[in-house]
């Protein structure tokens, strides 16, 4: 499938999100630099870009961004997305697609601000380094007719090169696999450090830093592991260790809390995902009842 198809490209937002999609098509020659039309009103977003990839075309506002593009991509706070849709909406090419890096637009808000398609997504940090899973969900409004599914085969053809894997979720599948996705690199993290911290408070053999460093080669080439070997976990752990010894022994403190913890973790996010979805509807509400 041929990205230049759409000859004009709007990204609104280049933050954490959009700047590295943004980055990694023009890396990955999705599109050509002159293609892309980018607003952020930060101008230390910008700037590194334009310098890293003349040709870019930073402009000042998001209709100048729209106007005329066959493909929108707007990444910025989800509150603040549904007004954008409003204001750009009409500056847009006939036919043109709406990506929105977001979880909060089910079809349902969705529907009542874009008359055509869209694609929702949730990248991850790991796209940094073209890995990660992409969780992604294509709306088409109910009032156009379904002829193709082009919309969506283009969005894969594009976001395919910049992650792992692509998972295609239905409108309420975001909320429980995002634990293992967009918010992963954030529970990993924390997972390292702890690990680190509970090690600290038993030796004095390292210092914190070699002592995360340690960690974080043990997740890292576990996982490496895993992925060559294509062993399921309950392979491995019968591998390093076995009933009675060291590892089991300790093993035994995880399995006695881990699974409800993960399982409050899980809880809880899909609870604030969900007054999330709520927050964005009441901005919906307002704007569309405004005189």
């Amino acid at each position: 499938m041929e990205p230049r198809k759409y000859p004009k490209v709007g990204v609104i937002g280049l933050g954490n999100m959009g700047g590295m999609l943004t980055r990694g098509f023009l890396k990955q020659n999705i599109f050509d630099a002159e293609q892309i039309f980018i607003t952020d009103h930060n101008k230390s977003n910008t700037e590194p870009l334009a310098a890293d990839y003349p040709g870019v075309n930073i402009v000042d506002d998001e209709r100048t961004a729209a106007t005329g593009a066959d493909l929108l991509l707007i990444s910025i706070k989800p509150p603040a997305i549904p007004e954008v849709i409003l204001n750009v909406k009409e500056f847009l090419a006939d036919g043109a697609v709406l990506w929105l890096t977001t979880s909060h637009l089910p079809d349902g808000q969705l529907e009542r601000l874009w008359e055509g398609d869209a694609i929702t997504f949730l990248p991850t940090l790991s796209g940094h380094l073209d890995r990660g899973v992409v969780l992604a969900h294509y709306y088409r409004h109910p009032t156009r007719i379904a002829d193709n599914d082009y919309s969506k085969e283009f969005f894969g053809s594009c976001i395919e090169p910049l992650c792992k894997r692509l998972i295609w979720v239905p409108d309420d599948g975001f909320a429980v696999l995002n634990n293992i996705t967009g918010c992963a690199p954030a529970f990993v993290a924390y997972l390292i450090r702890a690990f680190a911290e509970a090690v600290a408070t038993e030796t004095d053999a390292c210092d914190a830093e070699l002592l995360q460093s340690m960690v974080l080669e043990a997740f890292s080439s576990t996982c490496a592991l895993l992925e060559v070997t294509k062993e399921l976990p309950d392979q491995l752990l019968n591998r390093v260790g076995s009933p009675g010894g060291i590892t089991f022994t300790a093993l035994s403190a995880l399995t006695e809390t881990m699974p409800q913890s993960l399982s409050t973790l899980i809880n809880r996010s899909v609870e604030r995902h969900a007054v999330a979805d709520q927050e964005v509807a009441a901005v919906i509400d307002t704007l569309l009842t405004e005189p």
